[in-house]
């Protein structure tokens, strides 16, 4: 069996993902986008989404942003509740993916 690998557009949630980042950020806009890019350098092919954990700086701002510019696959979640919890319990990936 081979499994299929689709690479979505920014923002949108893959099928399937070989590798995925999963980034919880609470008011990081000094370190998202170095963290972004060390990610996608080290990892390119895999999807980066970040968890905004109700921040009240421009940390998902700068994601999105930094996520664009380096035309990664990758999304900005936004948490409305704080805690650490919150950030581990949202899935971007769907639970199910098909395979061929």
């Amino acid at each position: 069996m081979q499994l299929s690998r689709i690479r979505p557009e920014i923002g949108r949630t893959p099928s399937l993902a070989t590798i995925a980042v999963v980034l919880p950020a609470y008011n990081e806009q000094l370190t998202i986008a170095d963290t972004i890019r060390s990610f996608a350098a080290a990892l390119p092919d895999a999807y980066i989404a970040v968890v905004n954990n109700n921040s009240t700086d421009r940390t998902a701002e700068i994601a999105a942003r930094t996520l664009q510019e380096l035309s990664v696959s990758g999304s900005v979640l936004n948490e409305t509740r704080t805690s650490t919890f919150c950030a581990t319990r949202i899935s971007p990936i769907p639970r199910s993916a098909s395979t061929t």
